[in-house]
């Protein structure tokens, strides 16, 4: 029964696995959060049953658009009609009205994720130019979350940059791309998507970058930047780590500018645009540099300090 559900979240809803590492850590997640195993079942069922579409969203990828890219198509929006949020048993939160077609740009959207636990459902609903109302089930990928600055209330809110994340409970890393190829042919030139290898693996052999993004067992992660150039990665295990961004005429490696934040002496480059990342409850700091032979560094940590890390992304 376990696999059938994971197939069917791998196949159907590939967005979950995306944003969460994989649909088994999704799963996990929610088995964490739940006091009965009926609840489980439950949420399942409301996910795996929505008949439209599924959405996941966190505090660096919150905003999405609800219109076609005709603003008037049967399916999009009516800008001037607000769109409802509800929780999952249909109870109403709050409208939203001036959307502009975007969900994300409100307070209330950003205070909802930010007050969410991990594996939380929403619905979002809105009428459309076809007469119709359309739902959304939104998935919140959140972890205990404090802001370095106050969430205030302006004209200049929706120029705000999405607020800075410190995670208490989970390895998390958020990468921000700063250099990259733009699509030309979308409006706003946005970044082509940006892609991860990530192959679980011990330290104990360098890889080459062909070795890792082809091998058999490496998961494939893509985040779409069309938004937003910053997205999360939550590594819940160690292992060889590449990134590439995704343009029409192939794969270009990104390397690391700087990082800031805890868990930095985690994050090796081991080789050129070849990283490893090495979590506190597998390896030790020490076993860690001696396996990638880094030299020079007597680090001091909590044995079970998560990664919490800022990423700046630049082309390779």
């Amino acid at each position: 029964m376990l696999e059938e559900i994971i197939n069917k979240l791998e196949f159907e809803l590939p967005q979950i696995s995306a944003s969460f590492g994989s649909s088994s850590n999704f799963l996990k997640l929610l088995e964490d959060k739940i006091m009965y195993s009926y609840e489980m079942d439950y949420l399942l069922a409301k996910l795996l049953t929505h008949p439209g579409r599924v959405v996941v969203i966190s505090p660096t990828t919150l905003t999405f658009q609800l219109y076609e890219n005709s603003y008037t198509e049967f399916s999009s929006i009516i800008f001037e009609e607000p769109y409802s949020v509800y929780d999952i048993e249909g109870r109403l939160l709050y409208r939203v009205n001036n959307h502009e077609g975007v969900f994300g740009h409100s307070i209330l959207d950003r205070t909802l994720v930010l007050q969410s636990t991990p594996g939380q459902f929403y619905y979002l609903e809105y009428k459309t130019y076809g007469g119709e109302s359309t739902t959304i089930l939104l998935v919140v990928n959140a972890y205990a979350i404090t802001s370095s600055k106050k969430i205030s209330i302006g004209p200049s809110l929706k120029e705000e940059k999405p607020l800075g994340e410190i995670s208490k409970n989970i390895n998390t890393i958020l990468f921000t791309l700063r250099d990259g190829q733009k699509d030309p042919t979308l409006p706003g030139m946005p970044y082509f998507p940006v892609r991860i290898y990530f192959l679980n693996s011990p330290p104990t052999t360098i890889p080459n970058r062909s070795l890792i993004t082809n091998h058999p067992l490496a998961e494939r992660i893509d985040y779409d930047l069309d938004i937003d150039a910053s997205f999360i990665f939550n590594p819940f295990t160690s292992g060889w780590f590449v990134i590439n961004q995704v343009s029409k005429s192939g794969e270009i490696p990104l390397e690391v500018s700087s990082m800031t934040g805890s868990g930095p002496h985690r994050f090796i480059e081991s080789s050129p645009l070849i990283y490893y990342i090495g979590l506190s409850n597998e390896i030790t700091l020490s076993q860690l540099n001696q396996s990638l032979r880094v030299v020079g560094r007597s680090d001091i940590e909590n044995s079970s300090q998560p990664i919490n890390l800022k990423v700046d992304l630049i082309q390779g």
